[in-house]
Protein backbone atom coordinates (compact mmCIF):
# COMPACT_ATOMS: atom_id res chain seq x y z
CA UNK A 1 0.00 0.00 0.00
CA UNK A 2 2.83 2.38 0.63
CA UNK A 3 4.18 2.41 -2.47
CA UNK A 4 1.18 2.84 -4.28
CA UNK A 5 1.00 5.82 -2.13
CA UNK A 6 4.15 7.34 -3.01
CA UNK A 7 3.54 6.47 -6.46
CA UNK A 8 0.26 7.98 -6.93
CA UNK A 9 1.54 11.11 -4.18
CA UNK A 10 3.66 11.55 -7.68
CA UNK A 11 1.17 11.73 -10.04
CA UNK A 12 0.79 8.07 -11.24
CA UNK A 13 -2.40 6.56 -11.56
CA UNK A 14 -2.01 3.01 -9.54
CA UNK A 15 -4.08 0.30 -9.31
CA UNK A 16 -4.42 -1.57 -5.95
CA UNK A 17 -4.44 -5.48 -5.71
CA UNK A 18 -5.20 -7.64 -3.03
CA UNK A 19 -6.60 -10.98 -2.20
CA UNK A 20 -9.81 -9.66 -0.66
CA UNK A 21 -11.55 -7.05 -3.07
CA UNK A 22 -12.01 -5.01 0.48
CA UNK A 23 -8.88 -4.60 0.72
CA UNK A 24 -7.94 -3.44 -1.93
CA UNK A 25 -10.81 -0.84 -2.37
CA UNK A 26 -9.80 0.29 0.73
CA UNK A 27 -6.25 1.26 -0.10
CA UNK A 28 -7.47 2.61 -3.32
CA UNK A 29 -9.89 5.33 -1.46
CA UNK A 30 -7.74 6.53 0.63
CA UNK A 31 -5.44 7.09 -2.29
CA UNK A 32 -8.56 8.97 -4.09
CA UNK A 33 -9.22 10.81 -0.90
CA UNK A 34 -5.64 12.22 -1.04
CA UNK A 35 -6.16 13.44 -4.29
CA UNK A 36 -4.49 10.41 -6.14
CA UNK A 37 -6.01 8.15 -9.35
CA UNK A 38 -6.36 4.87 -7.94
CA UNK A 39 -8.44 1.81 -8.89
CA UNK A 40 -9.15 -1.51 -7.04
CA UNK A 41 -8.47 -5.20 -8.09
CA UNK A 42 -8.24 -8.98 -6.76
CA UNK A 43 -4.96 -10.55 -7.80
CA UNK A 44 -3.57 -14.06 -6.56
CA UNK A 45 0.35 -13.38 -7.61
CA UNK A 46 0.50 -17.21 -7.31
CA UNK A 47 -1.98 -17.80 -10.53
CA UNK A 48 -0.73 -16.79 -13.79
CA UNK A 49 -4.12 -15.50 -15.21
CA UNK A 50 -4.92 -13.22 -11.88
CA UNK A 51 -1.34 -11.78 -12.82
CA UNK A 52 -2.53 -11.39 -16.62
CA UNK A 53 -5.21 -9.53 -16.00
CA UNK A 54 -3.83 -7.32 -13.47
CA UNK A 55 -1.41 -6.52 -16.38
CA UNK A 56 -4.10 -5.32 -18.64
CA UNK A 57 -6.01 -3.70 -15.92
CA UNK A 58 -3.46 -1.56 -14.65
CA UNK A 59 -2.57 -1.02 -19.14
CA UNK A 60 -6.10 -0.26 -19.23
CA UNK A 61 -6.44 2.08 -16.57
CA UNK A 62 -2.69 4.07 -17.11
CA UNK A 63 -1.12 2.75 -20.23
CA UNK A 64 2.09 1.55 -18.99
CA UNK A 65 2.82 -1.08 -15.92
CA UNK A 66 4.64 -1.25 -12.79
CA UNK A 67 4.87 -3.91 -10.65
CA UNK A 68 5.53 -4.69 -6.86
CA UNK A 69 4.78 -7.66 -5.20
CA UNK A 70 4.92 -8.09 -1.15
CA UNK A 71 5.86 -11.74 0.06
CA UNK A 72 3.68 -12.75 1.95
Amino acid sequence: RGIAETFAAAGASVVVSDLELAKAEEAAAAIRQAGGQAHAAVCNVTKEEDRVQLVRTAIERGGSARLNTVPW
